[in-house]
């Protein structure tokens, strides 16, 4: 008695909306051969009604779960993503370090053979040089021929033991 008492409490304090699944309960509970308003009947009610709020609840747990899957892969994608950027980034980076490199190369790869252009310039130059003196040399030679040196002709005599020459 004091259960349906305290049944008839709850269904008070309850909404109207939840008072139209009571009376689901109450029929069920009719059908399978409770008596209505006994303490029996209103355990059966009060069974099938937490059965469904265990379900319901289930369900809502259910779905936060499949939310919170939801939100876990949503996470996990963003730092996928995230990862994927700064992967990029990083690619980026290295990919522009190689090209300063290449470029840092190429600049002195270009000193290089600016500075060996230059030198084989020099070496053209020098060897002009010689050659031009070289020529110069011959046409002063062609120009001033040797002078044989002049023949002297000595008179010697013989005076006693000793020889003169004039």
């Amino acid at each position: 008695m004091r259960l349906v008492l305290i049944i008839i409490t709850y269904l008070l304090f309850i909404p109207a909306g939840n008072t139209a699944d009571f009376a689901k309960y109450k029929s069920t509970c009719s059908d399978i051969g409770f008596t209505p308003d006994t303490d029996p009947f209103a355990d059966c009610v009060l069974k099938l009604y937490k059965r469904d709020k265990v379900k319901v609840k289930d369900q809502v747990n259910q779905k936060e779960e499949i939310d919170r899957q939801a939100e876990r892969q949503r996470q996990e994608r963003d730092r996928e993503r995230q990862a994927n950027t700064e992967r990029d980034k990083e690619r980026q980076a290295e990919r522009q370090r190689q090209a300063n490199y290449e470029r840092e190369r190429l600049r002195i790869e270009k000193q290089r053979l600016q500075v060996e252009k230059q030198r084989a310039a020099r070496e053209e130059d020098e060897a002009y040089r010689r050659r031009s003196l070289m020529l110069m040399n011959e046409s002063l030679k062609l120009l001033n021929p040797p002078q044989p040196a002049p023949k002297v002709q000595l008179r010697c005599r013989q005076v006693g033991a000793e020889v003169y020459c004039e």
